[in-house]
């Protein structure tokens, strides 16, 4: 759209307009052009196709995540009385890592890290402890996790990890873990 001058009293019009606004005189407005109008029904298209995408995309996330959210809920109803979790906590060893007694995990009680594998890798990290690639957990009470780690699928690792404190415990020979597999 433009500005054109009335052709009676020279007045700035718009060049879509009927007439003229300050003097009525009778003007021809300029059309849209037919590939104007495809043009803006195709963009206008392309619009809502973009949003209801987003709205898809939105309602999904937020299925997933309550999902989730039910499912560490779940965690709560494991079974976990052929465990004798005793704890007794001694100084730290030479390596900076808390040690634990007391505790036992069998060959069929360990499952795959899943949902907690980032947080108590973080936790692993933070506390210098690196070289496992492969973890198993044992959830012994809420949010205190038993962990099998290995590098090569051979030689395993024992710790008992509290994740929401940002605590680790080596085992040590009083405590008794069979390897996962």
């Amino acid at each position: 759209m433009a500005l054109i001058n009335c052709p009676e009293c020279n007045s700035k019009v718009s060049d879509i307009a009927n007439s003229c606004p300050k003097c009525g005189y009778p003007l021809e407005p300029k059309k849209l052009k037919t590939t104007e109008l495809s043009e803006k029904k195709n963009t206008d298209k392309s619009a809502g196709c973009m949003i209801a995408l987003i709205c898809v995309a939105a309602v999904v996330l937020f299925l997933t995540l309550i999902n989730k959210c039910s499912s560490d809920d779940n965690l709560d109803k494991i079974n976990t009385s052929n465990v004798n979790h005793t704890i007794n906590y001694e100084s730290k060893n030479s390596s900076g890592v808390d040690n634990i007694e007391q505790t036992k995990v069998y060959k069929n009680d360990w499952k795959p890290a899943g949902d907690n594998l980032a947080k108590i890798s973080k936790v692993l990290v933070k506390n210098n402890i690196y070289g496992c690639g492969e973890y198993y957990i044992f959830e012994i009470t809420s949010n205190e996790f038993a962990i099998a780690c290995t590098g090569d699928g051979a030689n395993w690792n024992y710790y008992v990890v509290y994740p929401n404190l940002d605590k680790i415990y080596s085992a040590n020979e009083q405590m008794y873990f069979e390897p996962p597999y």
